[in-house]
């Protein structure tokens, strides 16, 4: 029993060296460099109002890798929260395809294969990015507010 206390103080020391590891991990930035982009339409997105957003829709390569540097990924369940879009600009390095939606979000695919956890597609948004429902609310507050 003299020693529970020192198994106890190291399994806390691992798990909290794992977490540290992990949150470094995924709070790195994405480093890219997006020497040429392209623009993609979803084909069955055709009305006149997408067309106009996306013809308006104007990324330059510098803008594409800033956005990469100031993205943070969020969980699957958290990607339908925010808006992509009909459109979006992409480029293809070392066997991964980034997008980045008219909407602000930001999607990172493997197109070699999936990876060994089967988990080939990352999800991302620029740092400080609003939610579509938290845009929606202050939309709301901004109504209720003025005379």
């Amino acid at each position: 029993m003299k020693n529970a206390p020192r198994i106890m103080i190291f399994i806390f020391a691992i798990v909290g060296f794992s977490t540290a590891i992990y949150f470094a991990w995924w709070s790195m930035p994405v480093s890219i460099q997006a020497t040429a982009i392209k623009k993609t339409l979803d084909p069955e997105a055709r009305d006149e109002d997408t067309l106009r957003f996306c013809n308006a829709f104007t990324m330059t390569p510098e803008d594409f890798k800033t956005y990469w540097r100031n993205a943070k990924p969020i969980f699957h369940f958290e990607f339908h929260d925010y808006s992509f879009g009909s459109c979006y600009f992409s480029t293809v390095e070392n066997g991964k395809e980034y997008r980045i939606g008219i909407g602000g979000a930001g999607i990172v695919s493997s197109i070699q294969d999936e990876d060994a956890d089967g988990e080939s597609v990352r999800y991302y948004v620029r740092k400080g990015a609003k939610s579509d429902a938290e845009w929606m609310q202050e939309e709301l507050n901004r109504k209720d507010a003025s005379p």
